[in-house]
């Protein structure tokens, strides 16, 4: 599939699922964090798994057709990441993996699968483009969304001002 073509299945999934759980570890920490603040303003089905004190065994347990994995890893690729992978696509739910090679392992159990690029002149992996994927995935999800999506947004940005959460303009 082109990168299009990618998105739309990707999205198309998570449009229809009953619940996402998004997961990464080490570096993907924050890329799905970000991910989970974003879809926070629109959706109340999604969970962020194995942060904070949140278990992933407890947001894998009862993971079946209807809901979909997203797992962001780059190499080193995280133990957890692979396992997740390979339990929720063994359980019949939808994998959507954000990764940086076709090495990568979690890729064996992907439904659709990104392939970014990482490289850096730091030790570590860039996110620069997973982030840019991931408003693209975002920004074509709440498009193809409901009225309701809309609504939600709304609401939430109410409830943000009358509880102050922002510095006024």
């Amino acid at each position: 599939l082109n990168p299009k073509d990618k998105i739309d299945s990707a999205v198309s999934k998570l449009l229809s699922a009953r619940n996402v759980i998004l997961f990464g570890a080490f570096g993907a920490a924050g890329s799905v964090e970000y991910l989970a603040y974003l879809t926070s303003y629109f959706a109340s089905n999604w969970m962020l798994a194995g942060r904070r004190g949140a278990s992933l065994g407890a947001a894998l347990a009862g993971i079946g057709e209807e809901d979909v994995l997203f797992v962001v890893t780059k190499a080193p690729y995280a133990r957890r990441a692979v396992i997740a992978t390979e339990t929720a696509h063994g359980l019949g739910a939808s994998t959507i993996v954000i990764t940086d090679s076709h090495t990568c392992p979690a890729l064996r159990n992907a439904d659709v699968g990104f392939i970014v690029p990482s490289e850096s002149p730091q030790f570590f992996s860039s996110y620069a483009a997973t982030m840019v994927l991931i408003e693209a995935l975002i920004a074509t999800y709440v498009a193809r969304s409901s009225d309701d999506t809309l609504a939600r947004i709304k609401d939430v940005t109410q409830r943000n001002s009358q509880l102050g959460e922002f510095w006024p303009e």
